[in-house]
């Protein structure tokens, strides 16, 4: 057993004590709900945040291989034009994987936008939630304070 696991180990027995003592105080209660909701809260920030960025990549990735894109086309255009199957074929084949990636980013972006959406949507419920329990809690301490 490391040094750090015989830490962590006390730790938990000594939290583990802990709430043991305050088991039955609501206000205590109340505060381990707040501190689970924020923790959750940040999660979805974060959630949210890789999913927005998931989908401005998406974005920049489609508009930079659409006009990749029509380069491609006219690159082989005029290769075609000119004879030069060399070329021609392999301005076909990078205009092929252009437009496979292009595909598969334009099938991304939905399921990004849509997964963003859903973080966002769970962190106004989150804010609302610890809205709530913020304001039990100063309520319940405002009480205390005037006994």
């Amino acid at each position: 057993m490391t040094l750090e696991q015989l830490y962590r180990n006390v730790e938990d027995r000594v939290f583990t004590l802990g709430r043991r003592f305050l088991r039955d105080d609501p206000t205590a209660l109340l505060r381990e709900e707040i501190d689970r909701v924020s923790a959750e809260l940040q999660e979805e920030y974060a959630a949210a945040a890789r999913e927005e960025e998931a989908a401005a990549s998406a974005r920049v990735r489609i508009a930079d291989a659409e006009v990749r894109e029509g380069i491609l086309e006219s690159h082989v255009e005029a290769a075609v034009s000119a004879g030069d199957q060399y070329i021609a074929w392999h301005k076909a084949l990078d205009l092929d994987h252009t437009r496979q990636r292009l595909a598969a980013d334009r099938a991304e972006l939905p399921r990004a936008e849509a997964a963003a959406r859903r973080h966002r949507e769970q962190v106004a419920r989150l804010e609302y939630r610890l809205g709530l329990l913020q304001a039990r809690l100063n309520a319940r301490l405002s009480a205390r304070r005037s006994r």
